[in-house]
């Protein structure tokens, strides 16, 4: 079954963000999960797989870098666009629920589960590939060596620990975690690539509390500065700000932190 799987890791090397190619090799269709705006990263791969982009899912609504959800709808019009069914976003997209499957969507033998996971965003989800050597697609939920902040105006503690030790720790031990951040440019201490349920469960910080409460209280302390323009860029992904009037907005708030900075000197 796993020689179906046509799997591909893409890395942004100067921010750390990853996205995830599914495909099936009988069919020669594939998924992309949190495509970035660079739609050149992909294109060689792409061709020389001779791989049709059928479906487009974010794992949810991005706070720290532009989706490519909707550019690369221009280019593949036929392609579903995909969320969890509580994303806010303004435009149209195929909503997905708790335990959807996905796999008919490009015609593979191996499931596509979806996993509704909030937390560090109401409309989180991950994707969960059954395989032989399941795959889970953690996006922002489970990172390597920590999880996904909650400060970001969307995200909720409790829901968070509930997706964690309630559903992805109950995983099988030696599914592979492939999450949409890694290394060091996103303030990670490892710069390992992919880890396993089994080995987060033993060594993760954020997985090694005694309780809730302890829980909470490491999701509250300690956390790096929050994304420059946070706020703008989750407008822009939710289709409520066009990406022309976005960056316009991201320069001038640049502009007025110069001024203030100059004028406090």
């Amino acid at each position: 079954m796993d020689d179906e799987l046509t799997f591909r890791q893409f890395i942004r090397e100067h921010t750390g963000c990853s996205s995830y190619l599914i495909g099936s090799e009988k069919t020669r269709k594939c998924l992309l999960v949190d495509p970035l705006m660079d739609v050149e990263r992909y294109e060689p791969f792409l061709t020389e797989r001779q791989l049709e982009i059928v479906a487009l899912v974010d794992t949810h609504t991005h706070a720290d870098h532009l989706s490519g959800l909707r550019s690369f709808s221009s280019l593949f019009p036929k392609a579903i666009l995909a969320m969890h069914e509580t994303a806010p976003a303004s435009y149209s997209f195929q909503k997905l629920a708790d335990s959807d499957h996905l796999e008919s969507w490009i015609g593979a033998f191996f499931g596509i589960k979806v996993l509704y996971t909030p937390g560090h965003a109401t409309d989180h989800l991950c994707l969960l590939l059954e395989t032989s050597k399941p795959k889970l697609l953690s996006g922002d939920c489970l990172f390597i060596g920590d999880v996904g902040r909650t400060d970001l105006g969307r995200g909720d503690n409790d829901l968070m620990y509930e997706s964690l030790f309630h559903k992805l720790l109950l995983l099988d031990p030696t599914t592979e975690v492939y999450p949409a951040h890694i290394g060091a440019k996103h303030f990670l201490a490892s710069e390992k690539i992919s880890t396993r349920i089994g080995i987060e469960r033993d060594s993760n910080p954020a997985l090694q509390v005694k309780s809730k409460e302890e829980f909470l209280r490491y999701m509250t302390e300690g956390w790096p500065p929050k994304p420059e323009h946070y706020e703008q860029i989750i407008s822009i992904n939710l289709g409520r700000t066009s990406l022309l009037e976005g960056q316009e907005e991201i320069v001038r708030a640049g502009r007025e932190s110069l001024q203030q900075t100059r004028h406090s000197e």
